[in-house]
Order: C-alpha cells, then sequence, then structure tokens
C-alpha cells in the first residue's frame, strides 16, 4: 500500500498567494492602501478590470485590494505601484508627497491635442501648396 501524502503547515501557507485580513471598515477621512490604490487608479482614468489585467491578476483580487479586505504581497504592491506610476513606500504607508497624477495626465492630454493640431495645419499647408511644375524634357 503506498504511503499517503501530508501536507505540512508551512507549506500549506507557502501555496497562498495573498495574505487574508479579517474584514474591516475604514475610518472615513484615514487613507489605506486599499484607498490610495483607488486614488492613483482613477486620476489614470482606469477601471479594475484594466489594473486588473495589468497586474496579471483578476478582478476580485484588485477588488480586495482596493477593499483593504486582502494585503497584497510585496511583489504584486510593487507592480501595482508601478501599473498606477507612483511611489511603493506612497502607496504602501502615504509616506513621500502625494504623486502629481492629475498633473502628468493633463500634460499628456494636452501633448496629444497639440500634436493632434499641428498634423490638421500640416495636412492644410500641404493641400493649399501649390505643385512645382514638373521640367519638361
Amino acid at each position: 500500500m503506498p504511503a499517503r501524502k501530508t501536507t505540512s503547515a508551512r507549506a500549506t501557507a507557502r501555496k497562498t498567494t495573498t495574505r487574508k485580513k479579517p474584514q474591516r471598515k475604514n475610518k472615513p477621512g484615514v487613507e489605506t492602501f486599499g484607498s490610495r490604490v483607488i486614488m492613483a487608479r482613477q486620476r489614470l482614468g482606469m477601471t479594475q478590470d484594466e489594473l486588473a489585467a495589468l497586474i496579471h491578476k483578476n478582478v476580485r483580487s484588485v477588488q480586495a485590494y482596493e477593499s483593504d479586505e486582502w494585503d497584497p504581497r510585496d511583489r504584486q504592491a510593487r507592480a501595482i505601484a508601478e501599473v498606477l506610476n507612483v511611489p511603493i513606500q506612497w502607496l504602501k504607508d502615504g509616506e513621500d508627497a502625494q504623486p502629481l497624477l492629475g498633473e502628468r495626465v493633463e500634460v499628456e492630454r494636452l501633448l496629444n491635442e497639440l500634436n493632434e493640431k499641428m498634423d490638421t495645419i500640416l495636412a492644410k499647408l500641404n493641400a493649399a501648396s501649390p505643385k512645382a511644375p514638373r521640367r519638361r524634357s
């Protein structure tokens, strides 16, 4: 009769990908990891689905991080910070100045608008310029 495989508590603990903690209600006005993720994500105009895809997790994981139901592991927290373009330290504990996400998004929007206007102007100039007469041989 083959020996039965047993799994130690340590091996079982290693298999879990996220650390669950008791569900808690956030106090109004107190920033948490989850509230900072929401703030950064919304400033970028990103949905939970988009964030989940970019960090290779499912939407339920993002919802759990944002509601502070689960704490992401360090590697996952770094991935979230990178995707949201915020300092990891700010995301974890609110230290460092709050990132200037709104300003960055506005600058990118203005640059895109400027590029579109330049393309329109160049197209009009090309259409209005007389073509050089061809030389006859």
